[in-house]
């Protein structure tokens, strides 16, 4: 539910929930930046005292592209979403 259409009903999805799961499209960075805007709002939105846990899901990997090198190029890089993931415990 990444459109902003959505916005106003997210909360009713995640209002005591366990767990949260958030995706974004390897392939465009701004997906991942609006993916972190969604953890913004979950942060804010859960009670002092109440645990998450939070699931990171790179979707669209089956449209990478390997150069000759083996090298992945990713719109956002691994280390990005790795230092994302170390910050949210």
């Amino acid at each position: 539910a990444g459109a902003e259409s959505f916005r106003a009903m997210a909360p009713m999805f995640y209002k005591n929930a366990a767990a949260v799961v958030v995706c974004y499209d390897v392939t465009r960075r701004e997906s991942f930046e609006g993916m972190r805007e969604w953890l913004d709002e979950v942060r804010q939105k859960v009670k002092v005292g109440e645990e998450v846990v939070v699931a990171i899901a790179a979707l669209k990997t089956d449209l990478l592209q390997e150069d000759e090198d083996g090298n992945t190029s990713h719109a956002v890089p691994e280390h990005e979403v790795e230092q994302l993931a170390e910050a949210l415990g």
